[in-house]
């Protein structure tokens, strides 16, 4: 690992100035990083010159791109750029540094511009994940498989030298959600996060964003997992109910419950209390989104977003059901 930049020791509570309104983010995620910021970039990996420059999907909050270099040891790099206060850069820098002792494959972190000096915003440089996103193969059992196997892989990391300022409070001990169709399921969120915030939970570190677009396959292989900026210690049973509700739209069918199952014998950890999970990840997914991203191009493909939110109102009704819930 390249070791970082000395600004990757800015204060830990790092609060830097919004630079654009929200109506405008779309607009710099799409936008090029800028040349000069660029040649800076690739002077601090000692690896100038710039090849080209491809924008990468992903990043809600922020811009990705990758950035192939010409010279140095880092033949292409993932730019991520923050031009909002409202995200947390240097949380997911300290992710990105401790995921890199996960027992699967993250990206490195290789540098941290923190006070904005490349681009006039927060930067992040971590090195390029071998694989791509995949969604169809010939095979949904074996990809599903390899997803709990990569989830497993996570969850087995060891915990010595955790850095405690991951440890801010999740979404689900800080928001409130109505219901899942309208107010239809309203009364059983509500039970859903109260039966979470009054249970001891078995905690592990969790990537609290993990789904299938957030990994990387190739030659049918889990080969990294990207997007650590939600990464904390949290109930490992968080990040299963939030892959199976990812899992109830696509592939569907018994995708959640292979995933589960899988789970549950690599581990030996008990499924008890999982539906409360299920249906508080199916909850989020409708509400605050994340079932578009699966499937790129939905609309005209495979998948219509209606038909997503179809699905997953089905997967947290049969939680519901399962946990008790009105």
């Amino acid at each position: 690992m390249v070791k970082p930049l000395e600004q990757a020791d800015a204060p830990r509570e790092l609060v830097h100035t919004e630079i654009l309104p929200a109506a405008d983010l779309d607009a710099y995620r799409r936008s090029a990083p800028d040349p000069v910021g660029l040649q800076m970039l690739a002077r601090a990996l000692n690896a100038e010159p710039v090849g080209e420059v491809h924008r990468l999907q992903g990043g809600a909050a922020c811009s990705v791109h990758r950035v192939d270099l010409l010279g140095g040891s880092h033949r292409s790099v993932v730019l991520k750029r923050f031009p909002s206060s409202t995200v947390a850069p240097e949380l997911e820098w300290q992710a990105l540094c401790f995921a890199s002792w996960a027992r699967v494959a993250s990206p490195d972190p290789l540098a941290f511009d923190a006070l904005g000096a490349w681009f006039g915003a927060p930067a992040i440089v971590m090195s390029l994940l071998p694989g791509q996103l995949v969604l169809t193969t010939d095979d949904d059992e074996r990809w599903t498989l390899e997803l709990a196997r990569a989830l497993v892989a996570i969850h087995s990391t060891d915990l010595a030298g955790y850095p405690v300022t991951l440890n801010r409070p999740a979404i689900w001990e800080r928001r409130s959600f109505g219901g899942m169709a309208g107010d239809e399921r309203s009364e059983a969120v509500a039970s859903a996060i109260a039966a979470l915030r009054r249970t001891e939970w078995e905690r592990v570190f969790c990537h609290c964003d993990f789904h299938p677009g957030n990994t990387l396959h190739l030659d049918g292989r889990v080969t990294g997992v990207c997007d650590w900026a939600s990464a904390r210690t949290a109930p490992a049973l968080s990040d299963v109910g939030r892959c199976r509700a990812a899992l109830s739209v696509w592939p569907g069918g018994n995708a959640p419950d292979l995933f589960r199952d899988e789970y549950a014998r690599m581990t030996g950890r008990s499924m008890e209390g999982l539906a409360v999970w299920d249906l508080f990840s199916a909850c989020l997914t409708l509400q605050i989104g994340g079932y578009w991203l699966l499937v790129p191009g939905v609309e005209s493909a495979v998948l219509t977003v209606e038909q997503a939110k179809t699905r997953v109102s089905a997967f947290g009704d049969r939680a519901a059901a399962e946990a008790g819930l009105p």
